[in-house]
């Protein structure tokens, strides 16, 4: 069952509660009235019975008013307050249904919203992980690439990478402050597949690089390449406990965290080691 109907059926529940209730209740107040002289609910100059009064009760707060039943003395107020109580809780209804109406666009547009900006931090990933797959094949395809190229930022090959990241903790943390788990959950699952494949295209690049003895080991790229890691990190610390990959394997039967920190870490250590 969806949000929606859930809370459809509590406002249907709780309406049909106050309407039934409150029949019932000047029902009641019409029996009581009803026992002393000159007061009650008659027909025909007769007294209503208990069923005749639910009816004549159902009349009153529907201001519908058949003249069928005369009330006499205080059923008189009574009846009064109760077509008064049947006008306001009409009103009530009304502006409960379009209340409810109105919090579900509101809902709906801010979950549609968040589900494209997070579309947008899945594909920041995505472009990143294949611009670094592209270098991998250019090097594998004789084009090496020039030292220069690891001493820039922007222009470096791992800039990408960490922006990419950056975006999508900034979102996800963004998602928790305004207590929208339920929908950081289910995006986040999405996106942690593409930050594993982005941490380990990554590593394999980094390989081939030292295979080739290609020289990288620019200041700029560690720093890159550092913060690259610790975003990494800082995703799997902060929301992948959130989701079904803290407990259930992933992959090659792995826990995520452990799959991604070792990648990471590894990365780590190649910078340790040309630093």
């Amino acid at each position: 069952m969806n949000d929606l109907s859930l809370k459809q059926k509590k406002l249907i529940y709780k309406l049909s509660s106050i309407l039934i209730g409150s029949i019932l209740l000047f029902s009641a107040l019409f029996w009581l009235a009803g026992n002393f002289e000159g007061h009650g609910i008659t027909k025909n100059n007769k007294s209503a019975d208990i069923y005749e009064l639910v009816y004549f009760s159902v009349v009153s707060i529907t201001t519908l008013g058949y003249g069928d039943f005369i009330p006499t003395g205080i059923s008189r107020l009574l009846a009064s307050f109760e077509a008064i109580f049947g006008i306001v809780f009409i009103g009530y209804s009304i502006s409960q249904v379009l209340s409810l109406r109105q919090s579900t666009l509101v809902e709906y547009s801010v979950n549609y919203g968040i589900h494209e900006a997070y579309n947008q931090c899945i594909e920041y990933l995505i472009d990143a992980k294949e611009s670094i797959g592209d270098k991998r094949r250019e090097i594998q395809n004789g084009i090496i690439p020039q030292t220069i190229s690891f001493i820039y930022n922007r222009s470096n090959p791992f800039y990408s990478s960490t922006k990419a990241l950056r975006i999508t903790n900034g979102y996800s943390s963004h998602l928790v402050n305004i207590d929208k788990i339920e929908e950081l959950v289910k995006h986040v699952e999405r996106a942690a597949h593409h930050v594993e494949e982005l941490a380990g295209f990554t590593r394999k690049y980094l390989n081939l690089l030292q295979n080739k003895n290609i020289d990288w080991k620019q200041n700029r790229t560690i720093l890159i390449l550092r913060t690259l890691c610790d975003q990494i990190d800082y995703f799997v610390d902060q929301f992948i406990e959130k989701t079904s990959y803290a407990n259930k394997p992933y992959k090659d039967g792995g826990m995520y965290r452990d799959i991604v920190k070792s990648i990471s870490n590894d990365i780590r250590e190649k910078c340790k080691k040309l630093k």
